[in-house]
């Protein structure tokens, strides 16, 4: 029987891992909700209507951006498909195109991703865009990202997968992607443990342990087994 739960709670932990989103956190100020949390990696993302095109936000890292870093394009690519899986972030041939009526879960999946990445409102128009500029292992500057339109009495949805687009100058409404390991933000200085489950970051350098008040039901989980273990013990001596 025991096994039995083993493995029900091992398919549980899996899909828990799996399932695993962006959630809010805090830069400067309590409330702010400057930055979002990577609950599978651990990281934390700077959402980018806080930062600037790739060459301004790159030359001012350690005076405005102290404590972020860019990421690797492993790190965007791995972000974006976790939160979008149902969409080929490494598609060719320019945008993909979803409206909600049609495709209400890619639909929604962009639409989470700009929740939680932020992004800037074009002046000239209605249109919104939630795009971020980083640097592929060539060294070469990307952009990637959403915007949304409203036309003929729907709403679209645009991702721009990561490979194809054509370079930041052609794109001025652009932030650029930054990450921190840890200990940057104001909620990761109240809460080391938020980013446990990074190896790099601070929580987990300083031999931290690997679960995440984020991930609560994760160690609920793993204490319900412990419990369990313990119940099944006692049984089998009383038996």
């Amino acid at each position: 029987m025991f096994k039995k739960i083993l493995v029900v709670a091992a398919l549980s932990l899996a899909s828990l891992a799996a399932n695993a989103e962006l959630v809010h956190t805090d830069w400067e100020t309590q409330g702010d909700q400057k930055a979002a949390l990577d609950t599978l990696t651990g990281l934390e993302w700077l959402k980018l209507d806080n930062s600037g095109s790739y060459a301004n936000t790159e030359s001012t890292l350690a005076t405005n951006y102290d404590g972020w870093r860019l990421p690797t394009y492993s790190e965007v690519s791995s972000m974006l498909a976790s939160v979008m899986p149902s969409i080929n972030v490494f598609a060719g041939g320019g945008y993909i195109q979803h409206t909600n009526v049609a495709s209400p879960v890619i639909y929604a999946e962009v639409t989470n991703f700009a929740t939680f990445i932020g992004g800037t409102v074009n002046t000239a128009g209605p249109d919104q865009f939630f795009m971020g500029a980083y640097k592929k292992d060539s060294g070469a500057i990307g952009i990637t990202g959403a915007e949304f339109m409203y036309r003929d009495s729907q709403n679209f949805a645009r991702f721009y997968p990561l490979n194809n687009y054509y370079g930041e100058g052609n794109f001025a409404n652009s932030g650029t992607f930054l990450v921190s390991d840890g200990g940057t933000t104001l909620s990761s200085i109240n809460n080391p443990s938020l980013n446990a489950l990074n190896p790099n970051s601070p929580y987990a350098q300083s031999g931290g342990g690997q679960v995440s008040d984020v991930s609560a039901p994760m160690g609920s989980l793993i204490g319900g087994l412990f419990l369990m273990g313990l119940m099944t013990r006692r049984q089998r001596k009383n038996s």
